[in-house]
């Protein structure tokens, strides 16, 4: 880190450099695009959609009622349509309230299905599956396992044996005029792989090859699963794949995911609170969940984008000090610095027992583990998003051009949580002893 810091006059130099050439290059393959016109859209009468239990997942599903004539399959992990049902009213009714929820079980554009989207016919009785696939227009494939710390056979079971089914699905549904479905996958920016060693590199929304898959299980099978999508080209006539970023909150909402502890982003925050101390150098791109679902439709419906590849990724960075200083209890005992002081304050509190997860997370994600600073390693690669969001734009969709601050305090004040007064005194005793 030292060493990356004694010579950022000279890499900051280079790395302009290198990745404007790269921009260039990039921004001249979608100029024309930029004269179009994709107000025409798809009708997508019936649709399957994947994920509905998610936190995007539910966004979408209200994404795709704005059309009253639109009829939409849900199939959710379950062993009955009964108990199918229950978990999409649970979700719904968290997310946005029981009354929305009871309109959801009872609305007649939707029918709900128990299935395992691992399993042969996605789990479901055969006159379920072949009511599925006629007269299907489109195939929106949210459903993911999310866990990024867990066994690889369960991440493949998930992500790609579940995307291989309903990529089979869609190669056997048709529409009335004998069109097969559209298929939408949703996967991660994420998945574009690794930093270079050395060298920059611009990730682009033309780039489909993953050179090097990654240890990460999460990670590794979405980028297995885009392979499957892209080779299904050869037999659908349109197959998209919408990358997310970081997915946080909502833009007008401070209702958090359910499952919130598992928020990649999320943990990392809850760590660095834990410690007391975030580096001034770390930025961020916060995704909010609601504008992310609308993109995803509104791309999805343009009939003019066609075996695309979208990243969807708000463009406004956020310094995480910024953004943990913003919530009112952590402005006096929060201390903002340097990377080297977080490094001496990992080392001071390696051995105590109620910061051993948290140690471990950090030491994960800062890449202590290798020999260059995570500061270098995460400057070597750009992820661009131009493309995407003059798409965006083109379609009427706009991200908040400030920080919803609903949505980032409930985030930020759940990550206080278990974080007691006691433990707070404590910390700070150990580290100035240390």
């Amino acid at each position: 880190w030292i060493n990356y810091k004694n010579n950022l006059n000279n890499f900051d130099r280079v790395r302009t450099e290198e990745l404007l050439k790269e921009q260039r290059i990039y921004e001249s393959r979608f100029a024309e695009m930029a004269q179009k016109s994709y107000v025409p859209k798809h009708a997508y009468q019936n649709v399957l959609l994947t994920g509905v239990t998610g936190y995007l997942g539910s966004y979408l599903l209200k994404e795709l009622l704005d059309d009253p004539d639109r009829k939409i399959s849900l199939v959710v992990r379950a062993k009955t349509d009964e108990e199918a049902a229950a978990r999409v009213f649970k979700v719904i009714c968290h997310y946005f309230g029981e009354n929305y929820a009871q309109s959801i079980i009872k609305n007649q554009q939707i029918s709900i299905y128990g299935g395992d989207l691992s399993k042969e016919n996605l789990g479901l009785a055969l006159p379920a599956y072949q009511k599925i696939s006629q007269n299907l227009h489109a195939i929106i494939h949210s459903a993911a396992n999310t866990n990024h710390y867990g066994s690889y056979a369960e991440s493949y079971a998930g992500n790609v044996t579940a995307t291989k089914n309903v990529l089979h699905l869609a190669k056997n549904s048709k529409t009335a005029d004998g069109k097969l479905a559209d298929f939408h996958f949703i996967s991660t920016l994420s998945a574009i792989g690794k930093p270079p060693d050395e060298g920059f590199k611009l990730f682009t929304e033309y780039d489909t090859e993953i050179d090097t898959l990654d240890e990460n299980f999460y990670i590794r099978t979405k980028q297995e699963a885009e392979k499957l999508v892209i080779a299904a080209r050869c037999d659908l006539t349109n197959t998209c794949i919408h990358r997310t970023g970081n997915i946080s909150f909502a833009s007008q909402s401070d209702v958090l995911q359910l499952n919130i502890n598992k928020n990649h982003f999320f943990r990392i925050l809850e760590s660095l609170i834990k410690v007391g101390y975030v580096t001034d150098d770390i930025d961020t791109k916060l995704c909010h969940v609601d504008i992310a679902a609308r993109s995803i439709i509104q791309l999805a419906q343009s009939a003019s984008l066609v075996n695309e590849i979208h990243h969807i990724e708000n463009p406004r960075e956020e310094k995480i000090a910024d953004l943990m200083r913003s919530y009112e209890e952590l402005k006096k005992t929060l201390i903002v610095g340097d990377y080297g002081e977080l490094l001496d304050r990992l080392i001071a509190f390696a051995n105590h027992p109620e910061l051993e997860a948290d140690i471990g997370e950090l030491l994960n994600i800062f890449g202590v583990y290798k020999t260059k600073s995570p500061q270098e390693i995460s400057r070597r690669y750009v992820i661009a998003n131009n493309r995407t969001e003059m798409l965006l734009q083109k379609l009427g969709v706009y991200w908040p051009n400030k920080l919803p601050h609903k949505g980032a305090a409930a985030l930020i004040g759940f990550a206080c949580k278990d974080l007691s007064s006691d433990l707070a005194h404590k910390l700070n005793k150990r580290i100035q002893n240390a």
